[in-house]
């Protein structure tokens, strides 16, 4: 497991210690949930903006739920 040392100035630290013990949190924890959370973020919106860039072109290519089912072999 790696380490990785995020410099905060003494306002700063004392703003996200107050905050992540205001709500019962690790502050390791939540700043890895923040960063997850971005990450995820950024996924989806690549995701949406390729589904719109596939409707605007016409590539889009949309199969019926029931059809995604059989095709994916779950029942």
């Amino acid at each position: 497991m790696s380490v990785v040392s995020i410099r905060f100035n003494d306002d700063e630290e004392e703003i996200l210690k107050n905050y992540v013990k205001s709500k019962g949190l690790n502050l390791s924890q939540y700043i890895k949930n923040i960063i997850f959370e971005k990450i995820e973020e950024e996924y989806d919106l690549k995701s949406v903006q390729e589904y719109l860039k596939a409707k605007s072109e016409g590539t889009l290519n949309l199969i019926p739920f029931e059809e995604a089912i059989k095709e994916w072999d779950i029942e």
